[in-house]
């Protein structure tokens, strides 16, 4: 009994202060705070940012937890904003499940939107697109002009592959989870060394498939690296 008044009593701060949250940061997607306040990151130059979706995540979360409908609204205002992302083929990288797993993947499961549901396929198809067959890897990001980054991939995508995963669950076609299985296996052979640890990035040649070289952090490591 103690222990469950201790929970009720969390989940009623927890409660309070994120309705406080989302009331002082309504509209905004954000990365990081400035001034006690979030940032926002969905204008234009900064709509396709990699964690653009955590927040909706979290409000979907609490959604479901608590059924306030503020933090429904304030997650759908996000999802909608990230239309803009999905419009953008250059926007497109191998970060759609951190997007749309967590924004409409979501929505979908709690109130079995239509409109979710086919954001969702949307980006599950983009980054199936991405499956490189010589390689059998899924390419990181888009290429800057000099085709440079045609045979890059990244080990962060392991956790976009739950996208391809529920794809398949939704529509009964197996091809999402043969390409996720198929990323999934290759990686676990390339960018896992001997000692457990994981270089970052894997260059191939997009052509052959044959493996090139790591690249790991600090090796001329941009943001779009991050």
């Amino acid at each position: 009994m103690k222990d469950k008044n201790w929970a009720e009593e969390i989940a009623t701060k927890i409660f309070e202060k994120e309705k406080e949250v989302v009331a002082r940061n309504y509209n905004r997607i954000p990365y990081t705070t400035e001034m006690g306040k979030f940032d926002d990151w969905s204008d234009d130059d900064k709509i396709c940012w990699w964690t653009n979706g955590f927040w909706a995540g979290m409000l979907w979360q609490l959604y479901h937890a608590f059924s306030e409908d503020s933090f429904k609204e304030c997650a759908l205002g996000i999802e909608e904003k990230l239309d803009k992302n999905l419009m953008n083929y250059m926007g497109m990288d191998h970060d759609s499940g951190f997007k749309w797993l967590l924004t409409s993947g979501a929505n979908f499961e709690l109130t079995k939107s239509e409109k979710a549901k086919n954001r969702f396929m949307l980006a599950a198809g983009n980054l199936a697109g991405r499956f490189n067959l010589k390689a059998n890897l899924i390419r990181a990001w888009n290429d800057l002009g000099n085709g440079d980054t045609a045979g890059w991939a990244i080990i962060d995508c392991m956790m976009n592959l739950p996208l391809l995963f529920k794809a398949s669950e939704l529509t009964k076609d197996p091809r999402f989870t043969q390409i996720a299985t198929a990323h999934a296996t290759r990686a676990m052979n390339v960018f896992i060394r001997e000692d457990g640890s994981s270089h970052h990035i894997i260059t191939f040649d997009p052509n052959t498939g044959d493996l090139l070289k790591p690249r790991n952090v600090g090796e001329s490591c941009t943001r779009r690296e991050r």
